[in-house]
């Protein structure tokens, strides 16, 4: 017999998920009913999930095909499927196309409230941030995309030099945050330091501030390093 779909409409006042690159959120699912996430993976990628449930779930990785044929009959056809209430896997790599994430409540008569996360290995950093207000500037990420091909890649180096000159700069902000100046504003240089020890390898997130508040002509300087690891 054919799955229930359980549109937007059926939750209860969960979001479903965000909208960006890694689709992540918390869902509330009556029994019988499942949510569906999908996602764009580019010519190479891997992808890794995880799924947690305060009920025994089915989850399932399907193609678009596959998703398509689970839609119409409620056959589960999948890449991946396991069962369990934390359900966890890292599969490919997969040819470029859009695959299904689908969390189905179909073995509990209790509603199933969890969360889940889904990512591309390597990260499309092209498509996470893609409008104003950002910070700009010039970043080198390790990830080039060739074609819509993915190729992750490594710079070795033992120091980092940025050189700006400012001829003028005005900033003003009607609402800023707590605590930070209307008129403020900041060019930065960050790096990311790996450290490898014999206990293991380490990420050091190392930023240098120049902080201006630009109404009376003051600058000063901040150095900050940040435990990246996690």
């Amino acid at each position: 017999m054919p799955a229930k779909f359980a549109g937007a409409e059926k939750f209860s006042g969960m979001p479903v998920h965000s909208e960006k690159a890694d689709p992540s959120g918390t869902f509330a699912l009556n029994p019988g009913y499942y949510l569906t996430i999908s996602i764009q993976i580019l010519n190479g990628m891997n992808v890794t999930f995880q799924v947690s449930s305060n009920v025994t779930l089915d989850v399932y990785f399907m193609s678009a095909s596959q998703f398509a044929n689970f839609e119409s009959t409620g056959s589960a056809q999948a890449i991946y499927h396991s069962q369990g209430s934390y359900v966890k896997a890292n599969i490919g790599p997969f040819l470029g196309g859009t695959y299904y994430l689908v969390i189905y409540n179909d073995l509990s008569s209790q509603a199933a409230l969890g969360s889940y996360g889904l990512y591309t290995l390597p990260v499309n950093i092209y498509s996470y941030y893609s409008s104003l207000p950002a910070p700009v500037g010039l970043a080198d990420y390790g990830v080039l995309n060739a074609s819509g091909v993915l190729y992750p890649y490594r710079i070795l180096y033992k120091e980092a030099v940025g050189v700006a000159t400012i001829y003028s700069l005005q900033a003003y902000n009607s609402n800023p945050p707590s605590g930070v100046n209307p008129y403020g504003a900041s060019l930065q240089q960050n790096v990311v330091l790996q450290v490898n020890t014999t206990s293991g390898n380490y990420e050091y997130w190392l930023q240098d501030v120049a902080a201006f508040v630009t109404d009376n002509d003051q600058m000063y300087i901040e150095d900050n390093v940040w435990n990246f690891s996690a």
